[in-house]
């Protein structure tokens, strides 16, 4: 309890990443890690271990221009300054692009192994060309092409793709028979310290027109190329467009921090020669959300700017690791304790993921990571513990510490969790995390439930690549399941079925628009009660909203 009540204080500010109050939350912690005798990780003299991220992102004056070969009549050249005719997407380069253009189709790519013959680039010759693709999938696809196609329609995915065939820069548009039809798309949440590799922006109907107009032709308007897509008929191409060439400079202004994870040891009391992996890992992250400026928080009007204190997520969590922690520096260890405490959770794994890509310790010296999040709200003595099926030891383990402990276990096996144990998954590492459900979470602060920002940006990959959120209808089979009952439920409150005058989704939104700042109005929903497979009216009528 102390250690919560002093992480959770004023003091700390809500604890966002990179923060003052960060930095007095991590001198508590490392206060107490020199109290029980933990030392800084071999080969390091400090606690603490820095990394960099980006805090924010913001167009920072996006232009583009046209110009006519000489001859066009139909071309009028034109040049365009403002958010509602260009932004640049949030990954994009900063570059001055200068090119002739053609127009990919919706720029999808399917994969090979995937059986299934869909190449927007098959016919196209787009090396050092500026490639126009249209956002979103087709739209009248049969229900089952759709669902693969949604897979490979995500922005990044789209950029990948036209920078891997030779393009030097991508312009989006939402055609007229798409939803957002002709608007810019707003700068999502990024935490990528730098570009995909390419110049890319969003472009207004309006500037489309004109490009798509200086052709003549038809059966060539930007609505008819649409049209001619939407079946998604794979032979359906897309086609150059000569006579106008386009100057674009996407400018992404990004705010860049520094923040750091806590890190420290406790050796092994016993020698480990011969042990192949001598190493054991505690983790929790102690990072929060501060005051909700990162988009991240479902505080309401009255509320916004008020400190998140985060006693549960993670105070809780990163409390359990220190009482861990001195308990086992009393005793006999047979193998070496990391005792990790990450920042930038809140952000997307940013710190687990960095210490993962970086780490101190050789991983393959690792012989497990248990990572603990949300541990305060236990009821009715009920522990959820995820990730077992990352090791078929797990739930041997478990099932005997379980003997004296006698908690009424809950059991999940999807290694794909929206917490720091993800990080380490993906590295190999056998994972477990403990968390305290015990039945309808209630949070009593205007913060985002912790499953909001993780799944946007960590869990986006691999949504992406093997299910989708765009259509509540379909494509979710394959996702985690929490994941996608948490999205399906939000989808359907969001798209209609919650206050008046909310946001709405539609079928054709994808995972990039699944973003904090749609559920600013929502309230708070149980975790349970999502994965339970309830109804929509009865889920909401049970739902806690604390806002």
């Amino acid at each position: 309890k102390a250690h919560v009540t002093a992480l959770a204080a004023d003091k700390t500010d809500g604890r966002l990443s990179g923060s003052d109050g960060e930095r007095a939350a991590g001198d508590y912690i490392i206060t107490e890690l020199k109290r029980i005798g933990a030392k800084p990780l071999p080969g390091l003299s400090d606690f603490r271990v820095p990394f960099e991220f980006t805090a924010g992102t913001k167009d920072g004056g996006s232009t583009l221009t046209l110009t006519c070969a000489t001859g066009n009549s139909r071309c009028s050249g034109s040049s365009f300054a403002t958010d509602k005719d260009i932004r640049a997407l949030s990954f994009s380069d900063n570059a001055d692009v200068t090119g002739d253009l053609v127009f990919a189709g919706y720029g999808i790519v399917v994969p090979d192994s995937q059986k299934f013959a869909y190449d927007s680039y098959a016919t196209l010759d787009v090396k050092d060309k500026i490639v126009i693709v249209l956002r979103y999938f087709p739209e009248d696809a049969e229900q089952s092409t759709k669902q693969i196609l949604a897979r490979y329609s995500d922005l990044r995915h789209k950029a990948m793709m036209a920078r891997q065939h030779g393009a030097k820069g991508m312009l989006v548009v939402s055609g007229p028979n798409s939803p957002n039809a002709g608007e810019t798309i707003p700068m999502t949440f990024d935490t990528a310290l730098s570009g995909s590799g390419i110049p890319a922006a969003s472009i207004s109907g309006t500037v489309a027109n004109a490009i798509f107009g200086s052709l003549g032709d038809s059966g060539k308007t930007l609505a008819a190329a649409q049209k001619a897509l939407d079946d998604a008929n794979p032979h359906a191409a897309g086609f150059a467009i000569p006579g106008v060439s386009v100057h674009f400079k996407p400018v992404v202004n990004r705010e860049r921090r520094n923040a750091a994870n806590v890190l420290a040891h406790l050796p092994a009391t016993t020698s480990t020669n011969g042990v192949a992996k001598p190493w054991v890992a505690i983790g929790a992250h102690y990072d929060h959300l501060g005051r909700g400026s990162a988009g991240n928080s479902l505080a309401t009007k009255e509320e916004a700017g008020q400190i998140h204190h985060g006693a549960d997520d993670n105070a809780s969590g990163t409390s359990a690791v220190l009482a861990i922690g001195e308990k086992l520096a009393a005793g006999t260890r047979k193998r070496n304790v990391l005792l990790a405490f990450w920042s930038g959770e809140e952000l997307g794994l940013i710190g687990s993921n960095a210490y993962v890509n970086k780490p101190v310790l050789p991983l393959d010296r690792l012989a497990a990571y248990v990572n603990f999040d949300m541990v305060g709200r236990m009821r009715e003595n009920k522990l959820t513990l995820q990730a077992t099926g990352t090791s078929p030891f797990w739930p041997r383990v478990i099932e005997q510490a379980n003997v004296s402990a006698g908690f009424d276990l809950v059991l999940q096996a999807d290694p794909y969790q929206p917490t720091d144990v993800a990080s380490f998954n993906l590295a190999g590492v056998p994972c477990l995390t403990f968390e305290g459900m015990g039945g309808l979470i209630s949070y009593t602060e205007p913060a985002m439930c912790r499953y909001f920002a993780p799944v946007i940006q960590a869990t986006k990959a691999r949504l992406m690549r093997e299910a989708t959120p765009r259509d509540a209808e379909f494509g979710l089979r394959s996702a985690p399941v929490e994941v996608c009952n948490l999205i399906l439920l939000l989808a359907r409150f969001v798209g209609g079925a919650g206050r008046e005058g909310g946001p709405q989704l539609t079928s054709n939104d994808t995972a990039e628009f699944l973003h904090p700042e749609l559920f600013e109005s929502i309230g708070t929903i149980g975790h349970e009660m999502m994965c339970a497979g309830q109804g929509l009216d009865k889920a909401l009528g049970a739902a806690e909203f604390e806002m």
